[in-house]
């Protein structure tokens, strides 16, 4: 911890690539972001568009996996109420910085 790390190309490709599923659940946020900064908004409102976007994105993620997985009625309402309890979360994030 004392000396700095030094990395290689192989190592930074290999967090990289760990990391990618985290990349791309946040691209969509990213992207709203982006498109709200593009549109002239203020900070607050590309917040505000990527934190819905990341709790409706939670919310359709859960969905998609209990339908891939075949679920059952039941544990598919349990899995996706899992994602709107996330996305529920994050919005309140929105509240307690506002």
């Amino acid at each position: 911890m004392r000396e700095p790390a030094t990395w290689s190309f192989h190592e930074i490709l290999v967090s990289l690539t760990a990391a990618a599923s985290i990349l791309v659940g946040a691209a969509i946020p990213v992207l709203a972001m982006l498109c709200a900064w593009l549109a002239g908004a203020s900070l607050e409102s590309g917040v505000a568009a990527a934190l819905w976007c990341a709790g409706v994105e939670l919310i359709g993620f859960e969905l998609v996996a209990s339908i891939r997985r075949h679920l059952g009625v039941r544990d598919l309402l349990v899995e996706t109420s899992i994602g709107l309890a996330m996305g529920l979360g994050i919005l309140g994030i929105r509240l307690l910085l506002h």
